[in-house]
């Protein structure tokens, strides 16, 4: 599976007219920040707890799903 990229160009202060994040803080302090959120979400992905996650391949529950609509 492809790994999701995350495009920042919509908060950043130069094409906000000012508004919004410096560009340098996604190369700083928040780039660790990310980092950090990143490995909590998957942990809670792989414990389970965000089961969500593997909705894509459950492939028995989305036929019983379609089944359940028809």
């Amino acid at each position: 599976m492809t790994p999701i990229a995350l495009d920042f160009a919509n908060m950043v202060a130069p094409n906000l007219g000012g508004d919004g994040i410096d560009p340098e803080r996604l190369d700083s302090d928040l780039a660790e920040r990310f980092h950090q959120v990143y490995e909590a979400v998957d942990a809670a992905r792989a414990s389970g707890e965000m089961g969500f996650f593997n909705l894509p391949y459950a492939l028995e529950t989305l036929a019983r799903t379609q089944e359940l609509a028809d």
